[in-house]
Formats: C-alpha cells, sequence, structure tokens
C-alpha cells in the first residue's frame, strides 16, 4: 500500500493543535502510526496540513484543510490566490458555504489538488457531537471547578487584546448578575511573539480578578469548544470563535466603537465582523445588547437554521476524512468528490509567473532608476538657472 500507514499532523499554535484531536484519535483507532508536529520540515508518509504557509513537499501524500472558519476573509470568495491547494493531493473543506466559496473560484489553478477537494465537516466539532468525547460531561466538571455563583454566562474572546476591549465588556457587565469567562489564545510560549498583547493581557486581567468571582481568566491552552459549552452568549471582535459558536447556537455580540490592530502601535481600523452571523452594537448599549439576546425565546432556533450551512457531518468529521484519505490511496475513488463548476484557466499561472517577475525586476531597478531621475531632475533645474 502506498504510503505506509504513518500520519503527521502539523500544528504552528495551540489552536491548530485542537483541529488534529479528534482526527489523531480515529487514526489511531484505524492502526496508524501518528506525530503532532510543529516542523514543518519533517519528512513523513501522510502530512496534514492547516497553517497559512507550509511544506507539503516533506510528506508522500499531504492532506489540506482550513485553519479556521473565517480564513482569508479579506479576500474572499478567493482566499486560495494567496494559499494555494494546488500543491497538495487532497483538500478539505468544512460545509456548504466553503463548498459554495471553492466552486466560485474554480476557474483558478490554486484552488484544485492534485486529487480533489471533499466536503469533510470540521473535526473539532466531533468534540461535541459525538458520544465518544463525553463532551458535556467535561464541561459540567469544568462548571463545577470554576464555581460559578450566577445563572448566566458570558465568554469574552476577543482576536487580539487591544485598546482596552475586555475592559468595556467586564464595565458594562459590572452591574449585571453575571459570569464573565475571558479567554485569550495567546500562551506563555508565544509572549514573546505577541508581546503588546501578552502585557495588555496580563494588565487587564490583574484588574478585573479583583472584581470578584464571577470574573474568571480561562487558560489559554484549554479548547475553545469547552469554554463555549459553558457560556450562553459570546462577545468577541471578529475572531473566527463567532462561527463556532453556531455549533452550540450562541448568540455572538461584537462592538462597532472597537477597532482591529495586531500591537498597540500599528495602524488600526473599524472592527469588521461576519455581519450574517454576528449581532453588531455599539459600547453605549453592550449591556442591553446581551440581556436582549440572552433571554429571546427565540435565538437559538435563529442561530441554528443557519448552522448546517456552515458545518456538514457533525460528529462524524474525522471518520469523513480518514474514509476520504484511505479511499484515495487505495485508489478506489468511490467518495465523491466536489464538482467544479468551471474549468481551471492555466492561463492564470503564467501571468502570476510574469507578473512576480516584473515586480522582482521592478523592486531591483526602480530604486536606482528613481535616484538617477531624481538627481537629472536638480541637474536640469540648475542649468536652467544658469540660463544656459
Amino acid at each position: 500500500m502506498f504510503p505506509k500507514k504513518q500520519i503527521a499532523f502539523f500544528y504552528q499554535d495551540n489552536i491548530e493543535r485542537h483541529n488534529w484531536e479528534p482526527l489523531v484519535h480515529e487514526a489511531i483507532r484505524r492502526g496508524y502510526e501518528v506525530l503532532l508536529t510543529d516542523n514543518l520540515n519533517t519528512s513523513v508518509e501522510i502530512g496534514f496540513y492547516c497553517s497559512h504557509e507550509n511544506h507539503p513537499q516533506f510528506a508522500r501524500f499531504s492532506v489540506i484543510m482550513l485553519h479556521g472558519m473565517d480564513q482569508g476573509r479579506c479576500r474572499w470568495p478567493n482566499m486560495w490566490i494567496k494559499e494555494p491547494w494546488n500543491k497538495y493531493d487532497l483538500g478539505l473543506l468544512p460545509g456548504p458555504s466553503w463548498v459554495e466559496r471553492w466552486q466560485e473560484c474554480t476557474t483558478d489553478p490554486f484552488v484544485h489538488p492534485r486529487k480533489g477537494v471533499f466536503q469533510a465537516g470540521w473535526p473539532k466539532a466531533d468534540l461535541i457531537f459525538n458520544p465518544v468525547y463525553n463532551f458535556w460531561d467535561k464541561v459540567k466538571h469544568l462548571k463545577t471547578d470554576l464555581n460559578l455563583p450566577y445563572e448566566k454566562t458570558i465568554l469574552y474572546a476577543p482576536s487580539f487584546e487591544t485598546d482596552n476591549k475586555q475592559n468595556d465588556v467586564v464595565k458594562c457587565l459590572g452591574k449585571q448578575r453575571m459570569n464573565i469567562l475571558i479567554k485569550h489564545w495567546i500562551t506563555e510560549d508565544e509572549r514573546d511573539v505577541y508581546e503588546d498583547i501578552w502585557n495588555n493581557i496580563a494588565i487587564a486581567n490583574e484588574e478585573h480578578l479583583k472584581s470578584g468571582h464571577h470574573i474568571q481568566i480561562l487558560d489559554p491552552r484549554l479548547s475553545i469548544m469547552y469554554c463555549l459549552g459553558l457560556c450562553d452568549l459570546l462577545v468577541t471582535d471578529e475572531s473566527s470563535v463567532a462561527y463556532e459558536a453556531l455549533l452550540f447556537d450562541l448568540p455572538t455580540v461584537s462592538v462597532s466603537d472597537w477597532v482591529m490592530r495586531i500591537n498597540n502601535s500599528s495602524s488600526s481600523r473599524p472592527v469588521r465582523p461576519p455581519k450574517e452571523i454576528v449581532f453588531l452594537t455599539n459600547r453605549n448599549n453592550l449591556a442591553n445588547k446581551i440581556n436582549d439576546l440572552i433571554s429571546s425565546p427565540d435565538i437559538k432556533n435563529e442561530i441554528s437554521s443557519k448552522k448546517d450551512f456552515y458545518y456538514s457531518w457533525l460528529g462524524e468529521s474525522a471518520k469523513r476524512v480518514m474514509d476520504i484519505l484511505e479511499d484515495q490511496i487505495e485508489g478506489f475513488g468511490l467518495v465523491s468528490q466536489i464538482t467544479p463548476i468551471y474549468k481551471p484557466n492555466k492561463n492564470l499561472i503564467v501571468k502570476r509567473k510574469l507578473l512576480f517577475r516584473i515586480r522582482k525586476l521592478l523592486q531591483s531597478y526602480a530604486p536606482p532608476l528613481l535616484k538617477w531621475l531624481a538627481k537629472f531632475k536638480m541637474t536640469f533645474k540648475a542649468i536652467r538657472k544658469l540660463g544656459i
């Protein structure tokens, strides 16, 4: 059989590592040797990747999945322009929304892995919907350990903690009888990479932990799924966590007068959450919006109706992924791949290579040319002044 039953799951942060947990469980169950590694240069038999940049050339057979449900949102529908999948063997998509996006872009050769693209669900969702993981028992134990005093719980989980966003949430809910859980994703190992954000988090946490037992700081290494299982509503800026809140039929709120930036000195822009799934309000109305949504009897049904558009194979994603993998490796071709709507335009690759070379030439020759033109202009002005 080609290749051997050995799989490496590659990750570059804790969030990506959580993506693989159900797949690791299913691969081991089927008799595969499994490696979890952050060394992208590791030579492997079968490599699973979900980062923005990977090195699939080191795998004899490569599989690519999304890093997050909102991956490349600033370039939608075609996120593959910057993150091409044509260098992988298999591509896996989580549900109908991403299938539509992919099909819309099928003129682009970059969207086509060598053996095709398949709808396979979101493996992280197996934790919730597959009973083998005892998800709700674990949530119950976690809730007992936290000893939360109030009935309702709000989860604050941002992309980047800047500009006192955490303080806005805690301040607006200060007089409400609600628990506030705070979940940041940056771990101790990443503090040097995100120094500003780490310091912002540390300052905010130190201040807010003094406010009472109803405010709890969750371990950044904890899977966001368990955090969502604890709460009744999510507050975020524009994190992809909003998409995963759909799995729990949870409303998500963002704040229109918040800004986004990756550190304290970079330029900021207005927050841009996905409006199709996020309720938007402003700072002054945040508490009212949260109360309205939590008390709404119809909100869970409204959110639940959207879930199937974003996710497929709930509870069976890891099994589906491994079925697709083995079907393709064995060459059976029994599992149906997603049908492209358009024929790939191979000229796009030639044009991109040409544009890349032109850009490189301009980067090499433009600075000295501009310097020469500036010098020529100064000389010409001097000559004119002399009346020559």
